[in-house]
């Protein structure tokens, strides 16, 4: 079993109940993943295919706890690197309710054996899971 360490980290409180940011997260049009086509059955061990028109990555889900916690391994061809464990991501999207919404935290780990991105890397992935965890808002808060 592959283990990760955090390297990217982002929160928002979002004006949206836990089950309304759920459904946002996990809807297979992938309303926070950029507009890629999602296919799972959300099961623990089984695939997840996230499809737009130039790339298909692909993982496994890893945890689904319903308005809770959701965690995937991630791999996209697009990376250049070998299909192997050690070039597979881990994001983990946290929901935890709060007074009149529900605080949102999406993590980037690496396999703790993988070289570690240069810092311009992890700026860029940052903004990345920002621009992520606001259309995730938009579709929540509607």
């Amino acid at each position: 079993m592959t283990t990760f360490k955090p390297i990217v980290s982002v929160s928002t409180t979002m004006a949206a109940s836990a089950t309304d940011v759920w459904e946002a997260a996990t809807h297979w049009t992938g309303v926070m993943f950029m507009g890629s086509k999602v296919s799972t059955n959300w099961h623990a061990g089984h695939s997840i295919t996230l499809k737009g028109k130039q790339y298909k990555d692909r993982g496994k889900v890893a945890t689904f706890q319903r308005n809770k916690l959701l965690e995937f391994t991630y791999y996209s061809p697009l990376s250049g690197k070998a299909d192997e464990p050690d070039n597979y991501n881990l994001v983990s999207i946290s929901l935890q309710s709060t007074d009149g919404g529900t605080q949102v935290t999406i993590t980037q780990s690496l396999a703790a054996n993988a070289e570690p991105p240069d810092d311009e890397t992890l700026k860029e992935f940052e903004k990345n899971w920002q621009a992520m965890l606001e259309n995730l808002r938009s579709a929540a808060e509607k």
